[in-house]
């Protein structure tokens, strides 16, 4: 099965998310920009409003990502620099990412943390409807 096919069923099969997982709602000491970009309507014909990104985030100590949904917009994390904490609709304990470490988010909510003393470097790249 064709890659992108493969996704789209997978999230097909997921259920919607409700916007009810626990966590905070603002976001504070993080920052992020985008890296590169790739319109899939370009590469493919099947994914006519999506794109491709990958960016590049700092997450100071004490920031924060908030609450936000991967019901259909999937995503890669890299950490490149730092430790952080996980918290996922999916999972009872909040997972810990350090350097080299990858998350996958797909057909999830979740929100991060920075509890440690140092920045945390993180690569995303995920699909998403620019719409």
């Amino acid at each position: 099965m064709h890659r992108f096919a493969l996704l789209a069923a997978l999230i097909a099969a997921t259920p919607l998310l409700a916007d009810d997982f626990d966590g905070p709602r603002q976001g504070k000491g993080l920052s992020n920009r985008t890296l590169g970009e790739i319109p899939l309507a370009e590469a493919t014909a099947e994914h006519t409003n999506s794109t491709l990104r990958m960016r590049y985030w700092e997450i100071e100590p004490g920031g924060i990502v908030p609450v936000h949904n991967h019901g259909t917009r999937p995503s890669i994390i890299w950490v490149q620099q730092g430790t952080i904490v996980e918290h996922r609709s999916d999972r009872d304990e909040p997972e810990i990412y350090g350097p080299g470490m990858v998350s996958v988010e797909v057909g999830i909510q979740h929100w991060w943390e920075n509890t440690g003393d140092e920045t945390v470097i993180l690569i995303a790249a995920d699909v998403y409807d620019k719409n």
